[in-house]
């Protein structure tokens, strides 16, 4: 199959990307990304100083031109055939051409920070599916580990979804997977945690789609709750628990 894999630039969307293109390597892929990071004006310092830190690790990947995962971006334009494109605005004329052009057959999505309209989705002749790094229904939205953190969980997760229409994290789940939440690791430590544990989530829906058109889902029976990105208040709150947001040395091993 063709598939188009979207995402962002950032270590976590890299790193996601990077295995499930591991996964999917029988495939040929094409990635596209929202864009690099611009935080805007109103942005918490310290989600700026994080949003940083992520791109430098993408470069750092990048510089050392890795021939085994995790890739830089670099690596994986080489892996997949084609280089990597920046798909800022999938919903007007210019992102439906760019799109169309590769004539996907499944668009996976990982991290991306755009909203899919419904004729962006209908490009893909099986749609479109989502690895959302949280635990749907409880935590749609933003950065759902760092609210899981917040709240003390015992555990966090990935969920694998069907992205149907423009709302947010509603789409019928496919699969999911927990893992037991390391409170005494960063937020972005236990979100990196989450590809290696749930790559394979990926694999399986598009074994299924390929021989079916189709990965079983299940419809969001619940409301669930919908987390907007942290403000200052939140963020001093994860501070004042002892919670960090990122730890350079403990990344050490994503990189090396």
């Amino acid at each position: 199959m063709r598939i188009l894999l979207l995402g962002h630039y950032e270590i976590a969307s890299n790193l996601g990307l990077s295995l499930i293109a591991d996964a999917l390597k029988a495939h040929e892929l094409r990635i596209m990304l929202s864009a690099q990071p611009s935080p805007k004006a109103d942005t918490p310092a310290a989600l700026v100083e994080l949003a940083r830190y992520e791109s430098q690790l993408c470069e750092v990947l990048d510089a050392k031109a890795r021939r085994q995962g995790p890739y830089g971006f670099q690596a994986l334009a080489k892996r997949t055939g084609h280089p990597v494109a920046i798909l800022k605005n999938p919903n007007s004329d210019q992102g439906h051409a760019a799109i169309s052009r590769f004539k996907p057959d499944l668009i996976v999505s990982c991290r991306y920070r755009r909203i899919l309209r419904d004729e962006a989705i209908a490009l893909a002749r099986f749609g479109v599916i989502n690895l959302h790094s949280g635990l749907l229904p409880q935590y749609r939205g933003v950065m759902a580990t760092f609210w899981a953190m917040l709240a003390q969980e015992k555990e966090i997760g990935a969920t694998l979804h069907y992205i149907a229409d423009s709302s947010i994290d509603t789409g019928a789940v496919i699969a999911q997977r927990s893992i037991a939440l390391q409170a005494n690791a960063s937020y972005l430590h236990n979100v990196l945690r989450l590809y290696p544990a749930s790559q394979h989530l990926v694999a399986q829906a598009v074994q299924q789609i390929e021989a079916t058109g189709k990965a079983t889902s299940m419809p969001q029976q619940d409301a669930g709750s919908y987390f907007s990105a942290p403000q200052s208040s939140d963020l001093a709150r994860f501070e004042q628990k002892g919670l960090i947001l990122f730890d350079g040395a403990e990344l050490d091993a994503v990189i090396s």
